[in-house]
């Protein structure tokens, strides 16, 4: 026990996320908001391709006549282009960046805990592309 809660001072005094956070951020991103299901590419067999985990992928098709509708998600790994992990926190909180704009569908409008939004946002931005 003391060893974790040593390793947790130690990432936060490093400027990371405390482990425990990143261990929910993970869990949050795997498991709850399921964020793999759309911005992971699938292989020939329809499986998601692990090596390319939230690189962004294709939207097959779309509703009919919503040009709103948007046909590719974009990368994640390493925080959205162009965004911060305060930004994508406050996305993930409110269901818009603070600038105001909100993704395009089929990306739902989440409503996270500040601190769930914070923990995704901190695992995200520990992942590579």
């Amino acid at each position: 026990m003391t060893l974790l809660i040593l390793a947790a001072a130690v990432a936060a005094s490093a400027g990371g996320a405390p482990t425990a956070d990143l261990a929910r951020g993970e869990y949050l991103v795997t498991r709850v908001t399921l964020c793999g299901d759309c911005h992971t590419p699938k292989g020939a067999t329809g499986a998601p391709v692990a090596a390319k985990a939230l690189t962004g992928a294709p939207f097959p098709g779309g509703p009919p006549g919503n040009p709103n509708f948007a046909h590719y998600a974009p990368a994640i790994a390493g925080l959205p282009a162009g965004r911060t992990a305060a930004a994508l926190a406050t996305l993930l909180e409110s269901g818009a960046y603070p600038d105001g704009h909100t993704p395009r569908p089929p990306m739902p409008p989440y409503r996270l805990a500040p601190a769930d939004a914070d923990a995704v946002a901190a695992y995200l931005a520990t992942l590579r592309r």
